[in-house]
């Protein structure tokens, strides 16, 4: 062994140690991510690129970060759509580029494929990929309720959603997921149930404007019109 040099074992160990702290890192900025304050969201953009920094190679850092922009313009907090939208589809070609086979990156990279190509082919492809490469991935359930909404196929999407929630009951981003589980039950016809998931979303994280969107479309529904202008001025509020 050249003098000076570190022995094999403490080269292994700092790798480990790298990949350990990205992964805590990455798990920190899926957390502030989905606080929703400007202050957390931007410090969740950190905490991606430093994960990626520590460990290029692995695919999950990359993923959320797509995610992370793709969230920026679903919530209205882009102040460039298109720069945001490039630079998910980036994200998520590098998540794959690192493992083809990686259940989230091919989850998220649906996910790009319906919010920033509109190709919701491409989107159901993806996520047919990633539930075959892990069955139990919750988010890809939840994406692909979604992708069985805005096709109009409402019991389908109240399945996977209903699938979604009882695979991670205490997800530390359980306001998404009631969220988007309330759309499909509104695509569903299943009015009281998305204004319930709605709330729920809500009273986990009151800025989460999809969450507003859909309530007030469940409360004219069900014909609580006083209700549903009350939530579009919150919505337009926000």
């Amino acid at each position: 062994c050249i003098i000076g040099e570190p022995k094999s074992e403490d080269r292994v160990a700092d790798i480990v140690k790298k990949q350990l702290d990205a992964y805590g890192i990455t798990l920190r900025g899926v957390e502030l991510m989905h606080r929703m304050s400007r202050e957390d969201f931007l410090l969740a953009r950190q905490a991606f690129q430093t994960a990626i920094e520590r460990d290029p190679a692995s695919p999950a850092p990359h993923a959320w970060l797509a995610k992370w922009h793709v969230l920026r313009v679903i919530v209205g907090a882009s102040d460039n759509t298109l720069r945001d939208s490039e630079a998910a589809t980036a994200c998520a070609e590098r998540a794959l580029a690192c493992d083809p086979h990686d259940a989230l990156a091919l989850t998220i990279d649906g996910m790009v494929s319906a919010w920033v190509r509109h190709d919701l082919d491409a989107t159901e492809r993806r996520l047919a990929q990633a539930l075959a490469a892990n069955p139990n991935e919750p988010l890809a359930w939840l994406w692909n309720a979604m992708a069985h909404a805005w096709r109009g196929r409402g019991h389908e999407a109240v399945q996977s959603a209903d699938r979604a929630l009882s695979l991670s009951p205490l997800d530390p981003m359980l306001y998404f997921f009631n969220s988007l589980a309330s759309t499909a039950n509104l695509i569903g016809e299943r009015f009281e149930r998305a204004v319930e998931l709605a709330n729920q979303s809500l009273r986990e994280n009151r800025l989460h404007t999809p969450s507003l969107r859909t309530l007030a479309a469940a409360l004219v529904h069900l014909g609580r019109l006083d209700e549903a202008r009350e939530t579009v001025r919150r919505l337009r509020e926000l």
